[in-house]
């Protein structure tokens, strides 16, 4: 199945794929087998009063919801945590099995086709926005909110607000490099002099590290969806700035 070009590469992506998809498994079940609560009768009871208290004027906002927060870190256990963790690990584990799927079949890491890189693009703001709005989405599902405040509407109009700014962006990165009449030696390699290969790093270097960021939402309720659009766009990227260092054509 991995014989042939990218043989080595592709079963260390394989054996990576199916590392977390094990992972994800056992969190999984781990996460299942977990209560939502060490004791749903004594948080009940808690969250119950608190209610009685701030509709009855004794707490505002701030006060209610910091009680709030107390009662889910005295009564919560790791249940969702478990849970996000094994849908991030899936979620990474197929990307990488497709990856290795495309290195075995002999495809290159890089392409100058917009008709490919487009729809990337738009993929990776989609994932974005969804990976942002369905964060508080799911905690008010899990009843981890309160349900007394706006909690949800400001999070989902600023993941808006942040998709909007972040696709056209991440267009303007990603596209130009692709009409230049160069071919990229690699993902990872530059065909052009060491201070040009310097620039265009640094140029595109703070937004990877912005793309590396948004990996550390794996653990986050939705952080799959983020996290694989932190892969795409640091592809992407990484696709770009290849362009930007690659050997003239007919050279």
């Amino acid at each position: 199945m991995f014989g042939g070009r990218g043989e080595a590469g592709a079963r260390a992506i394989a054996i990576i794929g199916l590392t977390l998809l094990a992972s994800g498994a056992a969190l999984l079940i781990v996460g299942l087998f977990t209560p939502a609560l060490t004791d749903p009768a004594g948080y009940d009871a808690a969250l119950q009063q608190l209610s009685q208290d701030y509709h009855g004027g004794r707490f505002g906002d701030g006060a209610a919801v910091e009680i709030f927060y107390d009662l889910q870190d005295r009564f919560g256990t790791h249940r969702w945590l478990y849970l996000d963790m094994a849908a991030t690990a899936f979620a990474w584990g197929v990307a990488a099995l497709g990856v290795a799927l495309a290195r075995a079949s002999g495809l290159r890491l890089t392409t100058r086709a917009p008709a490919i890189v487009l729809p990337a693009v738009a993929v990776a703001a989609s994932l974005f926005f969804f990976g942002l709005a369905s964060g508080p989405f799911l905690l008010f599902q899990r009843e981890q909110l309160p349900t007394w405040s706006d909690t949800i509407g400001i999070p989902i109009f600023g993941a808006m607000v942040m998709t909007a700014i972040l696709a056209p962006a991440l267009a303007i990165l990603a596209l130009p490099s692709l009409y230049l009449e160069r071919r990229p030696r690699g993902l990872f390699r530059s065909a052009r002099g060491l201070m040009t290969t310097i620039l265009v790093t640094a140029f595109y270097l703070p937004p990877l590290a912005g793309a590396v960021f948004l990996l550390a939402g794996a653990v986050e309720p939705g952080g799959w969806l983020l996290t694989l659009s932190a892969w795409l766009m640091i592809w992407l990227l990484l696709n770009a700035r290849a362009h930007w260092l690659g050997v003239k054509d007919g050279r």
